[in-house]
């Protein structure tokens, strides 16, 4: 009779054990979702890009060995040109954004907390000061633990058009979040980048 209680006790303390276990180990995993990383270069001078009509503005070079198979990708940036550096357009406040599919620019930047005004141009002043962004989500339904591992081993540099210097930049990770809302509009509202 003991030695059927003790194994009944041992059973349930098992059990409770596992379950306990489980539940921390999804807890540990995050909820799950679409997430976005902002990858950013340094600020580009005033000055770098010169007055001219230009297809695209940099190569983008993307290495990655997770998810499998591992891959390596080269792009021109930004899609859709001609964009243009003009010394008649205006200059925004804080540093144009140079993205995969848009120039995006603030109209106002305000002090205060409120959202800045954005713009997508096509025309940049020469004397503007610029930032190359790519945005990168997710698929659906990973955890934030897993997009992260996976953004870990990602390597993203640009390569400005022969014009601007030629320079190779590396883009660095400033930003993981959850996706809340449309990934091309997001980025302004974080106040360009700060």
């Amino acid at each position: 009779m003991r030695s059927t209680l003790a194994r009944l006790g041992f059973g349930a303390i098992l059990a409770i054990s596992l379950a306990l276990s489980a539940v921390g180990g999804v807890a540990a995993a995050g909820p799950t979702g679409t997430w976005v990383t902002i990858f950013a270069s340094h600020r580009l001078a005033p000055g770098t890009f010169p007055v001219g009509s230009y297809d695209y503005l940099y190569t983008l070079h993307t290495t990655w060995t997770l998810p499998a198979p591992s891959g390596n990708e080269y792009d021109q940036f930004p899609v859709g040109g001609p964009y243009t550096v003009d010394r008649a357009a205006p200059r925004h406040p804080g540093d144009a954004l140079i993205r995969v599919g848009i120039i995006e620019a603030a109209k106002s930047l305000n002090p205060s907390r409120t959202p800045p005004t954005c713009v997508q141009v096509s025309s940049i002043n020469p004397r503007q000061a610029t930032r190359i962004v790519v945005v990168e989500a997710s698929e659906a339904g990973i955890t934030r633990a897993t997009w992260n591992h996976e953004v870990a081993t990602w390597k993203l540099t640009a390569k400005l058009i022969d014009v601007a210097g030629g320079k190779t930049l590396s883009l660095r990770p400033i930003r993981t979040e959850a996706l809340t809302g449309d990934v091309f509009t997001a980025v302004c509202q974080r106040r360009l980048l700060g």
